[in-house]
């Protein structure tokens, strides 16, 4: 059976395109500053009539997905970063070797109250406080803190980072038993959003991660604050009774 409201239906179908064009740009394998196709081509590709498709490229130009260039046409220019919730875990290697960082801050404090709970330490107990800016292919991708215990603090300090976190940790010698994440949704204030270069209010992917020894002991409890428009997290699950087929 079909329900169909004819009030609005022209902008559904431009959202609903818009949503189908942006996946494909931004999640997609389609490399930044490629052109899209003519509006002809969408038209007879996804099923749509003109309004549609210019309804839709409208829409991903006011969002800065795609840009018009007169005599050039039509191209993607944003670009998300793709990561598997496994690799933020730590329980994978990051597969894409473009990142890097920029140290903004280390040094030892006296330990927050929250930073103490997180890590089972005393209030004032000294931490390292680490943090920096992560980007991803010379594009800001996210500011992390990082507050770390003694003695894994120590061997932190005196390794060269790098690279991705999870290699800094191995590196610095440390093994991990554990790991938890929380994920939320905030907004971009002043000065995060000078930093990450993006708009007061812009979207933000907060986390806020504790990173456990072998002994399941945390050492590292992180709050890591990422653009929203230039993450996005990919997970598969398995049910107990089925097999998930090769792609």
């Amino acid at each position: 059976m079909t329900i169909t409201n004819p009030v609005g239906r022209r902008d559904r179908q431009s959202r609903w395109l818009r949503d189908i064009l942006r996946s494909d740009i931004l999640n997609g394998d389609r490399p930044s500053r490629s052109h899209l196709p003519a509006e002809s081509s969408i038209m007879v590709s996804e099923g749509q009539v003109r309004a549609a498709v210019r309804g839709a490229l409208g829409l991903l130009r006011d969002e800065g997905v795609i840009e018009r260039i007169p005599g050039t046409g039509t191209l993607a220019v944003a670009q998300r970063f793709s990561f598997r919730i496994t690799e933020l875990h730590g329980s994978e290697p990051i597969a894409d070797r473009g990142v890097t960082n920029h140290v903004l801050e280390k040094t030892v404090i006296p330990m927050p109250r929250r930073v103490a709970e997180k890590l089972d330490c005393s209030v004032g107990e000294p931490c390292l406080l680490l943090e920096y800016i992560g980007y991803h292919r010379g594009r800001p991708a996210g500011i992390y803190t990082n507050y770390i215990r003694f003695p894994e603090a120590a061997a932190i300090d005196a390794t060269i980072f790098s690279g991705d976190w999870w290699t800094l940790l191995a590196d610095a010698g440390l093994s991990v038993g554990a790991t938890e994440l929380r994920i939320e949704s905030l907004s971009a204030d002043e000065e995060l959003a000078s930093v990450l270069e993006t708009e007061v209010d812009n979207a933000i992917l907060g986390m806020e991660q504790l990173i456990l020894d072998a002994d399941m002991r945390p050492f590292d409890y992180a709050l890591l604050r990422n653009r929203g428009d230039r993450i996005a997290l990919s997970s598969v699950a398995q049910r107990a009774d089925r097999e998930i087929p090769e792609a």
